[in-house]
């Protein structure tokens, strides 16, 4: 269920935008370091997702490997209210998250992550340039972060939670593999407009009967 976990990693995501953004950031998804029983399952692990940012509202969408329905997460900044659209297994989903539960959510999870900025450890990504920091997880985990300080602050998962910048690559190591996230482009202007409607077709569920239904899969 990994990629279930990084579906509400983008799903909790605080997406905090400059509220004059537009455009669409686009990520690639690269692992390395396998093990045997995860090699079997790479062809179904995502490899990459966008951002549509239209001012407060912004639009993450991950394609499905095996050629489904995409996963799509729709963010309010002003409200904090999210809508999570997923294919689970053939079950078509819709997961909303209001303000007040999104508060909650964040409040639980302070002071679970340490942040060390790094000095003088820089380098270049997609043309910008980005200093780098390590999240230090309560669990002993390590997730080593460049981000850039020239584009708007947007926390594009609860991995980069904090970070006082744009995160342009996000590596995470776990005993399965590891996962190395980076922006490939960025472009500036118009987008389609975001709105938070659940499409015919999917069940609206809220998190806790979302986590009833999978919370007993490694979610």
């Amino acid at each position: 269920m990994k990629k279930l976990s990084f579906i509400l990693a983008l799903l909790v995501s605080s997406m905090l935008f400059a509220q004059d953004f537009e455009g669409t950031i686009k990520y690639e998804i690269n692992y390395e370091d396998l093990t045997e029983e995860m090699k079997a399952h790479a062809s179904m692990l995502p490899d990459g997702f966008k951002i549509e940012v239209d001012k407060e509202m912004s639009k993450v969408t991950q394609p499905s490997p095996m050629g489904g329905n995409p996963t799509v997460a729709i963010s309010n900044q002003k409200t904090g209210e999210s809508l999570t659209l997923m294919d689970v297994m053939g079950q078509k989903l819709a997961l909303k998250i209001s303000g007040e539960e999104k508060k909650e959510m964040e409040e639980k999870s302070e002071g679970d992550v340490d942040i060390k900025y790094i000095d003088g450890d820089e380098k270049e990504i997609a043309g910008y340039n980005c200093k780098k920091a390590i999240l230090e997880t309560k669990d002993g985990s390590e997730i080593t972060i460049y981000y850039t300080e020239d584009l708007p602050n947007i926390d594009v998962s609860d991995q980069a939670s904090g970070i006082k910048g744009f995160p342009m690559e996000i590596t995470t190591v776990t005993d399965m593999f590891t996962t190395i996230t980076r922006v490939i482009t960025i472009e500036e202007g118009k987008v389609d407009k975001i709105k938070m409607e659940v499409p015919e077709g999917y069940d609206e569920v809220s998190m806790e009967e979302f986590k009833k239904m999978f919370g007993g899969m490694g979610l």
